[in-house]
C-alpha cells in the first residue's frame, strides 16, 4: 500500500499534500502530528473512503484495507452481532469471541450497542476491525477514548495482528509515548505534508527537524 503524489483540498485549503510513501506489509506505523496537519486526510485516502484531487493511494494484486475512523461506529444489533460484522461470514466465531474478552466486552455481548458508552463503542469497534483477515489496517485514534488498560490490552491486539498476518497497520496517534511502545516507523505531519519519517525510535530520540523537536518538547512526554 503507498501514496503516490497525493493532493487533497477543501476549498482554497490545502489539507494533503504528499509526495509519496509506502507502508510496507509486516510494520506498525505511527501518524503524528498537531490537530488539522492532515493526519485524518491521509488516513481517509489510505482507506478509499476520501478521494484525493490528484493522485493517490496505490494497493498491490492482493491487498486489502480494514479502516477504524476517529469516530468509532456503533451499528444496530448486540454487540457480539457488532464484532461479527468484521468477521468471515459475519459469524461470531473464536476470533470474536478472543478480541471480545482480550478488550474486556464479555460481559456486554448481549447488551445493544447502541447504549454502550464512548469508551465501550471504541473497543468494539476495534474488535470489529481486527476480527476480519486484511493485508493492511487504518486505525484512526483507534484508542483515544480508552483508558490505560484498555489501551495497553488494544496495544497488544495489534501488535500480535501485525506480526501473525504479516499484516502493515498505520496508527494516527497523538500520544508520543504510545508511538513510542507501538510503532516500527513513524511519520510527522505539519499544514498537510509529511515533514519528517523513519524508524520511529530513532526519529522520536533525534528529531532532525524543529517542527518535530517542537511537538516533541510539548508532547514528548
Amino acid at each position: 500500500m503507498r501514496i503516490e503524489k497525493a493532493v487533497k483540498r477543501y476549498g482554497t485549503k490545502t489539507a494533503l499534500n504528499v509526495e509519496g510513501i509506502e507502508f510496507p506489509r509486516g510494520q506498525i506505523c505511527a501518524v503524528m502530528g498537531v490537530n488539522g496537519c492532515g493526519k485524518t486526510t491521509l488516513a481517509r485516502v489510505l482507506a478509499g473512503t476520501t478521494r484525493p484531487d490528484e493522485g493517490g493511494m496505490i494497493l498491490d494484486a492482493g491487498e486489502t484495507v480494514g479502516y477504524m475512523p476517529q469516530r468509532s461506529y456503533a451499528f444496530y444489533g448486540t454487540l457480539a452481532h457488532n464484532v461479527a460484522l468484521g468477521a468471515k461470514g459475519r459469524r461470531f466465531d473464536e476470533r470474536c469471541q478472543e478480541l471480545v474478552e482480550a478488550l474486556g466486552l464479555s460481559h456486554l455481548e448481549r447488551e445493544s450497542a447502541k447504549k454502550l458508552s464512548g469508551g465501550e463503542t471504541a473497543r468494539m469497534a476495534l474488535a470489529r476491525v481486527l476480527a476480519g483477515t486484511w493485508t493492511h489496517l487504518v486505525l484512526d485514534e483507534p484508542t483515544a477514548a480508552l483508558d490505560i488498560p484498555s489501551t495497553l490490552a488494544a496495544e497488544r491486539l495489534m501488535r500480535d495482528y501485525c506480526t501473525e498476518k504479516n499484516a502493515g497497520i498505520v496508527v494516527v496517534t497523538h500520544s508520543v509515548s504510545q508511538a513510542r511502545r507501538l510503532a516500527d516507523h513513524a511519520i510527522f505531519m505539519d499544514g498537510g505534508r509529511i515533514v519528517e519519517e523513519g524508524p520511529a525510535a530513532a526519529i522520536l530520540s533525534h528529531p532532525q527537524t524543529p517542527e518535530l523537536s517542537e511537538f516533541l518538547a510539548i508532547l514528548g512526554s
